[in-house]
Order: structure tokens, then C-alpha cells, then sequence
């Protein structure tokens, strides 16, 4: 379909959907995946980095609880605003349900029911990996 041709279907009304087919092969990045960053550290850096290699790990759970338990209180009858979901290409899909069960096994996270929600995306780091975000 050439571009007058979407045009006028869309000014027509003619169209309810479209859609778009892309082929990616296999062996290839997909266009949405940064190329990795590559970067050489100074040697003293290095070797810095890997004396206390310990203190740059991930965290295994959360920190243990602290006296306070916060919550916030709201106004009676309040209902929750109603945040539609970020779009994401499908290509991050898989990535984004790996770093949700592997915060669920960590339990730094815990599935709710609640109807109110934060948005979450992904977004490129340097050296190509992603970084959650939750808005």
C-alpha cells in the first residue's frame, strides 16, 4: 500500500487496523539493541575494581526492616488514577519478564492486585545491558 493510498483509508475511515510485518534474521541484532559499549578502564581502575569486587555485587534480597513502616494514607472513597502503560517495542517483552521473575526470586518485588500501579520501561546502559525503571 503506498503512502496516498494509507492516507486516504486512514481520512476515509476505511481502515480499523495496520499493520507492520519486519524481518529480522536470527543471527543479527535486533534494531532496538544498542550495539555493546566497549570501554578499557585505566589498570589501576581494574585492579581496584576487582580488590573490592564484593562491594559492587547486586544485592541477593532487600535490606533487612526498619522500625517504621511507611504507608500512605488516603482520603476516603479515593479512587486510583487510572496510568496507561508505557509502549515498549515487542523486542524488550522478553527482556522486561526476565527482570520481573528474577525480582519476584529475589523477592525485592512481590505481586499485587492493588489497583494502583507504576509504569515501567527499560532503558539502554552504556555497556548495552538494560536498566529497569519504574516510574
Amino acid at each position: 500500500m503506498s503512502s496516498p493510498q494509507l492516507k486516504r483509508c486512514i481520512q476515509t475511515n476505511s481502515a480499523s487496523e495496520l499493520f507492520t510485518i519486519q524481518i529480522i534474521p536470527i543471527n543479527e541484532p535486533s534494531p532496538t539493541t544498542p550495539p555493546p559499549h566497549t570501554t578499557t578502564l585505566p589498570p589501576d581502575i581494574t585492579t581496584l575494581l576487582h580488590r573490592f569486587d564484593h562491594l559492587f555485587q547486586s544485592p541477593p534480597s532487600l535490606p533487612p526492616s526498619c522500625l517504621t513502616n511507611h504507608c500512605i494514607h488516603l482520603l476516603p472513597n479515593f479512587t486510583p488514577i487510572i496510568v496507561k502503560p508505557y509502549c515498549y517495542p515487542h523486542s524488550q517483552k522478553c527482556e522486561l519478564e526476565k527482570q520481573v521473575r528474577e525480582l519476584l526470586d529475589k523477592a525485592m518485588i512481590q505481586p499485587r492486585w492493588s489497583p494502583f500501579s507504576s509504569p515501567v520501561l527499560l532503558v539502554c546502559k552504556k555497556d548495552g545491558s538494560w536498566c529497569y525503571c519504574v516510574d
